[in-house]
């Protein structure tokens, strides 16, 4: 599962999670054999699944602490614990 994006104000932001980094242990569990069961699904739903699943994985009561890790572009692994915490929305500018 590959990171897409990191609001500024998200606990894996606080956490130093980076955009592209690849997600590959929650709290000790290998998302791999998870993930390779949605192979034989549609892609698209394999994906929602995914998302699905791994945010299931991360979420849960604030201010408890999951420990992911994550490997960057260049296959640096990073461990990394991250506070729950409320998501806050963050605001977009409107265009004129």
């Amino acid at each position: 599962m590959i990171v897409s994006q990191v609001p500024s104000t998200s606990a894996a932001a606080m956490a130093g999670v980076k955009p592209g980094w690849r997600l590959e242990r929650v709290n000790g569990c290998p998302l791999a054999p998870r993930l390779a069961t949605l192979a034989a699904l549609e892609p698209r739903r394999a994906s929602l699944t995914a998302y699905g699943l791994t945010s299931q994985m991360l979420s849960g009561p604030v201010g408890d602490t999951v420990r992911a890790t994550f490997r960057d572009g260049d296959g640096k692994a990073h461990a990394v614990a991250i506070v729950r915490a409320r998501a806050l929305v963050e605001s977009g500018k409107k265009e004129a």
